[in-house]
């Protein structure tokens, strides 16, 4: 069974075409120079506001550099309360998701 036009799709340069049609009509609905039209489904949206999330750090540096400088500097303190009322958080929300 001939899948295609021809075996000229699964050459490099057939490739490399197809990836260039792709990439013209990133956006639902366009259409491609070809001709063809080109839908994209809500799970690319998903995926591509996942992307934007993962290309942020996950962190504020700035706000880490300050607390290194306050260890270095004997000045940091551990708020116990805040750490055992986080723990206690935690390990409820990880009890609750293993019983569901």
């Amino acid at each position: 069974m001939k899948i295609g036009k021809s075996t000229e799709a699964f050459s490099s340069e057939g490739m490399a075409q197809a990836k260039a049609k792709t990439k013209s009509s990133a956006d639902a609905g366009k259409t491609a120079p070809g001709g063809e039209s080109v839908k994209l489904s809500s799970l690319s949206s998903t995926l591509k506001s996942v992307e934007a999330d993962i290309k942020e750090p996950a962190f504020d540096s700035a706000k880490v550099e300050s607390i290194k400088q306050a260890i270095r500097d004997g000045k940091f303190e551990v708020d116990s309360s805040a750490v055992a009322d986080k723990l206690i958080s935690g390990v409820s929300d990880m009890l609750a998701r293993k019983s569901s």
